[in-house]
């Protein structure tokens, strides 16, 4: 895991830091649960989706998919998100996406 400098001192110290890590981590099944609400009720013309962005005031949460398993970004802000995941799909050469069926084998 890749931790800039600005956010390490954001924690008193690497356990503080891991533990809240942890605790965003429990909730990323509520991620892959949202992804079957839009492909299979909302979007059903959608074969998956890619990610998910959650932009707060001082920085901005991605969620990328690849099947049942994911990354969390944590970006700028004013990042530009989707040229973010295009670069991180290039890097990974995988096929982005999750339809949401592999809730419970979500990993993060």
């Amino acid at each position: 895991m890749y931790v800039d400098d600005p956010t390490r001192a954001a924690y008193d110290d690497d356990a503080e830091m891991a533990a809240h890590f942890d605790r965003i981590h429990q909730y990323a099944g509520i991620d892959f649960s949202e992804i079957g609400l839009f492909v299979d009720d909302l979007f059903p013309a959608a074969e998956g989706v890619e990610y998910l962005a959650t932009g707060m005031d001082y920085l901005t949460v991605v969620r990328v998919f690849l099947g049942d398993e994911g990354l969390l970004l944590s970006l700028d802000p004013d990042a530009d998100v989707a040229r973010v995941v295009d670069a991180v799909d290039a890097a990974l050469d995988a096929d982005l996406g999750s339809a949401g069926d592999s809730l419970g084998a979500a990993t993060f």
